[in-house]
């Protein structure tokens, strides 16, 4: 890959990480999976966070959040 698309890459992860940090403490923990499971069973709990950037709040945050968690997001092509 071009220094661009590595350059690309690294700034969708970053937007990634920065929606996926739903404690705002700087890091995706299981904290932020937490967070987002009540999130999801209780919409009143907070926001709903569109942590994929696919337009809608469901179960495929969730997985983008244990991709991130788990350092897979990169190899799954998740975004």
């Amino acid at each position: 890959p071009g220094v661009g698309e590595v350059r690309a890459e690294l700034v969708a992860r970053a937007v990634r990480l920065r929606r996926a940090d739903l404690t705002g403490d700087g890091e995706v923990t299981a904290a932020d999976v937490a967070e987002l499971g009540c999130r999801m069973m209780s919409p009143a709990s907070g926001d709903p966070v569109d942590v994929n950037g696919d337009g809608k709040f469901d179960a495929a945050d969730l997985q983008a959040v244990l991709e991130l968690l788990t350092g897979r997001a990169s190899q799954t092509g998740a975004r």
